[in-house]
């Protein structure tokens, strides 16, 4: 299946993002910042897929600083200390920074794994993983039809993506459009100003996007009709539950 976007989008793009995510990782404030950008409504979304979880293996699938897991905490003690069953959270991320930053936060954690690689090339065996959590990263993916077809390989019960994506109505777009390069940056120059030009990468990753009737579709194709929808702010966010 070839590249959703085009080859000259597709490896500088993919540099520059994750250079740019890098950087923020490195700095120690990825998650604050992005909390921010979006007024701290990520907390909330954030519970609501936790509340979604099956199954006794979960794959945080661009795991970024590791921020899913503790809203994902509560449901792993559970299985271990009501059902002894041994529950395993694996964070995948392809940046080595974050990589790095979840050892150390995370490093000796009983439920906790840690794998580097892209979403592309999930290295696990077919149907080994329970729930795939797809958290604020799907945008990222340089071949989006590969990447959903390598999630329903190893997927078991459950698929949970949370994100922003294109919305459906052009008002709406518009509306995103201005609060990506007009409130965004002002947020990020009164917070975090050197890290300015890294979320100035980060902008296309938002907007340069599917919508989600589309993404949909290609779920569709591949794996039937067994999926959910949630929306917040007509779609420009999301939780989409894939039942495999």
């Amino acid at each position: 299946m070839g590249k959703d976007r085009g080859d000259t989008y597709s490896l500088t793009m993919r540099d520059k993002v994750i250079e740019a995510l890098s950087r923020i990782a490195r700095e120690g404030v990825y998650d604050d910042a992005s909390s921010s950008i979006i007024l701290g409504l990520d907390k909330i979304f954030r519970r609501i897929l936790a509340e979604n979880l099956v199954g006794r293996i979960i794959l945080d699938n661009g795991c970024g600083s590791g921020v899913m897991y503790r809203y994902c905490y509560r449901y792993l003690r559970l299985l271990d200390e009501k059902y002894g069953l041994n529950p395993l959270y694996i964070l995948l991320d392809p940046s080595s920074d974050f990589i790095r930053l979840v050892h150390s936060i995370h490093r000796g954690d009983p439920y906790i794994d840690i794998v580097q690689a892209y979403a592309e090339y999930l290295p696990f065996r077919e149907k080994s993983i329970d729930t795939i959590i797809s958290s604020f990263m799907l945008r990222d993916v340089i071949d989006l039809g590969k990447t959903i077809v390598n999630m329903l390989y190893v997927a078991n019960k459950r698929i949970l993506i949370l994100d922003f994506y294109k919305p459906p109505s052009m008002l709406t777009y518009l509306a995103e459009l201005l609060y990506i390069y007009l409130v965004v940056p002002i947020i990020i120059l009164l917070k975090y100003p050197r890290l300015i030009r890294e979320y100035l990468y980060l902008a296309p990753t938002v907007i340069m996007q599917h919508t989600i009737r589309e993404v949909i579709e290609i779920f569709k194709k591949f794996n039937g009709e067994k999926i959910d929808l949630m929306c917040w702010f007509r779609c420009t966010i999301f939780l989409l539950k894939i039942r495999v």
